[in-house]
C-alpha cells in the first residue's frame, strides 16, 4: 500500500514538472511573437487612415466629330466670301428725280399715238430763255428773208459774242455774207452777231415784232421777245421768256415743219464763206451733248442758252432707237445744263421702256 502511494506521488510530481515545462515553453513562444510584433511596428512607418472611396461611374468619352473634306471649289467660295468686295454702284437714273434746275419737262411722242409727259417741274412757269430765242429768230429769217440777201457784218456787231460768257466772234468788219449762211453760226455757235445781222434786214424793231407774231401763230402763248438774240436787256426791259411747255411745242414744230433748221443744229462745227469766196471762220457747236451715245437714242439736234439772268438752258431732241418715237427734253435755269440733262435722260431710260 505504501508502495502504491509512493508511486502515485512520483507520478504526480512528474506530471507537475511536465505541466510546468509546457507552460514555460508556451510563455517563451508567446514572448517571441510579441517581440516580433514590436520589432515590426518599430520598422514600419505609421500610415494615415485610409478613407473609404466612393465608387464613381466613369462615362466613356464622346465620339470625335467626323472631319468632312471640303472640295476645292467650296474652298474658293469661302475665300471669296471672306474677301468682301465693294458693292456695285447703283444703276444710273435709278434714284428719285431731283434735278438742279428751275424747270424741266420731258415728252415722248410715239410714232402712232398721243404724246406722253414723262416728267415735269414748273413746266408752265415763264422763265428767261436766253439763246433758245434763236430758234424763233431762225424761223422768222427762213420765212421772211431771202437767203441770198447780202449782209454786212460791220464793226458794231463784233461787240456781241455767242451765248453770254463766250468769246467774241471776231468776224472781220465790212465782210459780206449771205443771209442763208448766217443760220449756221446762229444755231451752231449761238452767235449773237448773226442774230443782229439778220434782224438788221428789217426796219429797227420790226424783226422782233415778227418774232412775237410767229410765236402767237405757232400757239406759243406764254412766250415773248424783246430782242433777236436773247441777251439780258439793260434797264427795265424784261428778258425774252417762255415756258418748258411752249418750248417742247416749238421743238415739235421744228421737227415737222423746219427739218432743215433741225439739221443745222446737229452740226458739230461749220465754216461759212463770205461772198468774195474767203472763209470767215469755223463755228463750233455749243451743245456738248450733240453726239452723246449714253442712251438708246440718237440726238437729232437742240439748242443751248446762257445768260446771268436765265442761267443755263438746254432743249434736246432725240429719236428713240427702239420705238422710233420722238423724245424732247427741256431744262431751264440749271447750274449745269449738260449734267442736268444727262441726269434727266438717265432717269428717263431707267424708268421707261419705249420699245
Amino acid at each position: 500500500m505504501k508502495l502504491a502511494n509512493s508511486t502515485i506521488a512520483i507520478l504526480l510530481l512528474a506530471l507537475t514538472i511536465e505541466v510546468g515545462l509546457i507552460a514555460d515553453d508556451f510563455s517563451q513562444q508567446h514572448r517571441q511573437v510579441d517581440l516580433a510584433s514590436v520589432s515590426s511596428l518599430a520598422l514600419t512607418p505609421a500610415q494615415p487612415p485610409v478613407k473609404e472611396v466612393e465608387e464613381v461611374e466613369v462615362l466613356p468619352p464622346p465620339p470625335p466629330t467626323p472631319i468632312i473634306p471640303i472640295a476645292d471649289t467650296e474652298i474658293a467660295e469661302v475665300v471669296e466670301i471672306e474677301e468682301a468686295k465693294p458693292s456695285s454702284p447703283k444703276p444710273r437714273g435709278s434714284g428719285p428725280l431731283a434735278l438742279s434746275a428751275q424747270a424741266w419737262l420731258a415728252v415722248f411722242i410715239p410714232p402712232a399715238g398721243d404724246p406722253q409727259v414723262l416728267a415735269s417741274h414748273n413746266a408752265s412757269q415763264s422763265l428767261a430763255i436766253a439763246s433758245l430765242t434763236k430758234l424763233i429768230t431762225a424761223i422768222v429769217s427762213n420765212k421772211e428773208i431771202d437767203s441770198g440777201v447780202a449782209l454786212s457784218l460791220d464793226g458794231d456787231l463784233k461787240t456781241l459774242g455767242g451765248d453770254q460768257g463766250s468769246a467774241p466772234t471776231n468776224i472781220p468788219g465790212a465782210q459780206m455774207v449771205r443771209a442763208g449762211d448766217l443760220v449756221y453760226p446762229l444755231l451752231v455757235e449761238s452767235n449773237n452777231n448773226a442774230a443782229s445781222a439778220l434782224a438788221s434786214v428789217m426796219p429797227e424793231g420790226e424783226f422782233v415784232v415778227q418774232m412775237n407774231l410767229m410765236a402767237q401763230d405757232l400757239g406759243l402763248l406764254n412766250t415773248g421777245f424783246y430782242n433777236p438774240h436773247g441777251l439780258d436787256s439793260e434797264g427795265a426791259v424784261p428778258p425774252n421768256y417762255s415756258t418748258a411747255e411752249n418750248l417742247v411745242r416749238l421743238a415739235e414744230i421744228i421737227v415737222s415743219d423746219y427739218p432743215e433748221l433741225l439739221a443745222v443744229t446737229k452740226n458739230k462745227a461749220y465754216s461759212i464763206q463770205a461772198i468774195d469766196g474767203t472763209t470767215v471762220r469755223q463755228f463750233k457747236n455749243t451743245n456738248k451733248l450733240i453726239d452723246a451715245t449714253d442712251w438708246p437714242a440718237t440726238v437729232l439736234g437742240g439748242k443751248t442758252g446762257h445768260t446771268d439772268l436765265a442761267k443755263r438752258n438746254l432743249l434736246l431732241i432725240l429719236r428713240d432707237q427702239g420705238s422710233g418715237g420722238l423724245l424732247i427734253t427741256v431744262v431751264l435755269g440749271a447750274d449745269d445744263h449738260f449734267a442736268t440733262t444727262t441726269d434727266f435722260l438717265d432717269w428717263i431710260y431707267y424708268h421707261h421702256d419705249f420699245s
